[in-house]
């Protein structure tokens, strides 16, 4: 019995797409997703869903296909990602407008010589982007990382007061983490699989159309989590420490690593991994005012988000004697479960730590217990893990991730800060909130790290 000949012929659902020429299928995808992106805006009611729905459908179809039966090369993948990228960029950002909160740091520093982690943008009203700031965020010093301010001081040399300039060089900067994350991975020979997944994802070309800065941190997580796994420790330190210092989020990375490496009692290195990222943080933070560079992220996170799973449990309440999600004890609340989450996730390791330990599979799994478990959780939030995803061995991690990212995007659809008459936003905000929940769940029960066992023939 061919047992080989009988899986590879299995017809699913997306089976049809093997009987069409791949080349043209990846053209059509290239074209449906630069239509959605340059015109988010098309329909109204119900069918507003429908762009996204179909260009995330065409494109788990094409992930699925490839998988199956791989026909793309690397080249054309790549142009086909530097294609959607191009037209995230020249689209203006839809919905978040938080690239100018980046460009606003970066003049603070550059033209208005103030520390944006000590000084909020409202203190330079008269300045061309202080208008383009959101509601309360012009009244918040800055909670990202004093890597990523140091990269916006130098973009502010040349993109100045134009608005314009401002929004292409964030943008850019997205694309280019992207189309880089897709080469790093090309060289590597991840597949063409994992380059679609990666190069034409709908949530990640929605991230660069922001210029969210969550896109280069994953990109910095990606070759941080590669390096560790080729066991040169010392590139893998520097690439997760600068990730942090772009947004502290990268962080469940860092900690994949070091239970990678404690699994495989390699202490010494887990010590050293652990020293060197702690190190460069503490001189990154230290340049930029030391331990009150840190208070502006006390003050996010006290009320939960459209989509997170704590504000769907009961509406607007969580059942806590009726007490609101904008109360700073139920972000204590969630950071505590999220650490007894880590607890289990470490327990689990540990009593697995007979066989191998995938680091790519555990930064995804910490990663999305750290997302999507948090009190306030976006649509660009999974950037940070999404690209080290293309790596994991264990295809459970990564669908649990895509699947929560997806939903994000789908409970995002009226994006932060746009009311939409005559769209109900809450239902497919609950519904998000639930389907993240079971995504932590598993992740937190499930064993989606662990390398999957070699086939055995006979």
């Amino acid at each position: 019995m061919t047992v080989g000949r009988d899986v590879s012929e299995r017809r699913g659902p997306v089976s049809w797409l093997s009987d069409l020429p791949r080349p043209w299928v990846l053209a059509t995808l290239v074209v449906v997703e630069a239509v959605w992106i340059l015109d988010q805006d098309p329909l109204r009611g119900p069918l507003w869903w429908l762009p996204v729905v179909t260009v995330m459908a065409f494109h788990a179809a094409l992930v699925a296909a490839e998988r199956r039966r791989p026909t793309l090369s690397t080249r054309s993948v790549g142009a086909a990602t530097v294609v959607v990228a191009c037209a995230a960029v020249v689209a203006s950002p839809y919905g978040s407008h938080d690239l100018y909160q980046y460009a606003m740091y970066g003049r603070m520093v550059v033209d208005h010589h103030a520390n944006p982690y000590l000084t909020a943008p409202s203190a330079f009203p008269g300045d061309p982007l202080f208008g383009h700031l959101v509601g309360a965020w012009r009244h918040g010093p800055s909670v990202y990382g004093p890597g990523f301010t140091a990269l916006s001081s130098v973009g502010a040399l040349g993109y100045g007061g134009s608005v314009l300039l401002a929004r292409l060089f964030f943008q850019l900067l997205a694309a280019g983490a992207l189309v880089g994350s897709v080469a790093y991975l090309g060289r590597l020979r991840a597949g063409s699989a994992a380059l679609v997944f990666l190069g034409l994802s709908p949530v990640l070309l929605a991230t660069v159309n922001g210029g969210h800065n969550d896109l280069l941190a994953g990109a910095l997580v990606l070759v941080g989590v590669d390096q560790a796994r080729r066991d040169r420790i010392a590139w893998s330190t520097v690439a997760l420490a600068a990730a942090c210092l772009v947004k502290l989020s990268a962080g469940p990375a860092v900690a994949a690593v070091v239970l990678m490496l404690v699994v495989r009692r390699r202490w010494r290195a887990a010590g050293g991994l652990v020293a060197g990222v702690s190190a460069l943080l503490a001189a990154g933070y230290a340049t930029v005012g030391g331990l009150p560079a840190l208070r502006p992220l006390g003050t996010i996170g006290h009320r939960a988000s459209r989509a997170s799973l704590w504000g769907s449990l009961r509406g607007g309440r969580l059942p806590l004697h009726g007490l609101h999600t904008d109360l700073p004890d139920l972000a204590t609340l969630s950071m505590g479960i999220l650490v007894l989450a880590v607890l289990a996730v470490v327990v689990q390791v540990w009593r697995a730590r007979s066989r191998p330990v995938d680091a790519a599979s555990m930064a995804v799994t910490l990663g999305s217990i750290a997302i999507f478990g948090s009190l306030y959780v976006l649509p660009w939030y999974p950037a940070v893990v999404l690209p080290v995803a293309a790596l994991a061995l264990g295809p459970a991690a990564r669908r649990a991730l895509h699947l929560g990212a997806s939903a994000l995007l789908l409970a995002y659809v009226a994006p932060p800060g746009v009311v939409i008459q005559g769209i109900s936003t809450q239902p497919a905000g609950r519904l998000c909130g639930l389907v993240l929940a079971g995504v932590v769940g598993v992740a937190v029960v499930g064993r989606l790290w662990l390398m999957p066992q070699p086939a055995v023939s006979g």
